[in-house]
């Protein structure tokens, strides 16, 4: 071996090499580890996406709620433990949507 020589990244080489071959009837996909990675990323992108979404469809349902579901809303959050308040906030999300808020 040569002294002077860059070292060898063998797990890089590896998985740039390896590859899962999948059948789907008649057609077979060949997914190499950056192919899977770049899967995952963008599964990864979709679901933030839909938690934004979603996050941003509640906000506007409160933001829309009458006054006084959103003052009893602060005073729970204030009075309530973390356990308690999960199960009161579900409540009033529901409440929320259903008084037209969004």
């Amino acid at each position: 071996m040569n002294d002077n020589a860059e070292p060898v990244d063998h797990i890089a080489n590896a998985r740039g090499n390896v590859a899962i071959r999948r059948s789907f009837g008649d057609r077979a996909v060949w997914l190499t580890c950056d192919t899977v990675e770049a899967l995952l990323a963008e599964i990864d992108r979709g679901a933030k996406s839909a938690a934004d979404e979603f996050n941003s469809y509640m906000d506007e349902a409160v933001s829309r709620s009458p006054s006084p579901l959103k003052m009893l809303g602060e005073y729970l959050a204030g009075v309530l433990d973390e356990d308690q308040w999960k199960t009161a906030e579900r409540y009033l999300n529901a409440v929320a949507i259903g008084a037209g808020g969004a």
